[in-house]
């Protein structure tokens, strides 16, 4: 699904006494924040903010060096990475979802000697996703790994939802269909997001290494 998208502005009471750009697609701000773990004290002033066409923090290119403020894996496979910034807004980059199947490649005996399994996975529907504010972009994509190799097979569906920011020129591409001894596997949802002016082309990748988990990333340029 290729969407080309703009924000189309309306004055909607959502919130308390505030009237802010909504996006036509029902983007829920507030269940976002809260997603984001935004504190209540600071949603209001993020609002206020986004009313008034300034760029938040999670949108400012100075604050492109910042270092996540916490990034994992869970028992699943699942990955999250946080940015918290110091106007209370929030990113978060993740690949979750769809059906996640693990096993092990049954292990060998020969001429006596054992040999351990070799760790396998294959991950189909994975949604790989781009949270702020303001801002949710996210693909799907199946992908696999082994201790030896690492493979992208499909990506597809990618999707934004927005407010006050236009998106544009949108592109899904498998940029290395397959790992290799130096270089991962990736894929990248590409487009122009452009808010109080300011315009930055933003690439969210999929990488998937040899011999360990697939992982995500976040660049504007």
């Amino acid at each position: 699904m290729m969407l080309i998208g703009i924000c189309m502005i309306s004055n909607v009471k959502v919130h308390a006494d505030y009237e802010f750009k909504d996006s036509s697609n029902g983007f829920d701000i507030f269940g976002t924040m809260n997603d984001l773990n935004v504190p209540i004290e600071k949603q209001s002033q993020l609002l206020e903010k986004i009313n008034a066409g300034k760029t938040l923090d999670c949108d400012n290119p100075l604050f492109n060096i910042m270092k996540p403020s916490s990034v994992g894996w869970d028992n699943y496979g699942n990955y999250t990475e946080q940015y918290n910034y110091p106007d209370g807004s929030a990113k978060r980059i993740e690949i979750t979802g769809g059906q996640l199947l693990r096993t092990t490649v049954p292990a060998s005996i020969s001429d006596g000697n054992y040999q351990s399994s070799t760790y396998w996975y294959a991950w189909t529907g994975a949604k790989v996703s781009y949270s702020t504010v303001n801002l949710s972009a996210y693909f799907y994509a199946d992908f696999q790994g082994t201790h030896d190799s690492g493979k992208i097979t499909n990506v597809y569906d990618n999707t934004f939802y927005a407010i006050g920011i236009t998106v544009s020129s949108e592109s899904l591409t498998i940029n290395r269909a397959n790992a290799d001894s130096y270089n991962p596997a990736y894929a990248t949802y590409q487009f122009v997001k452009t808010n109080s002016g300011f315009s930055s082309t933003c690439r969210l990748r999929l990488f998937v290494p040899k011999g360990s988990s697939a992982y995500a990333n976040f660049f504007t340029a």
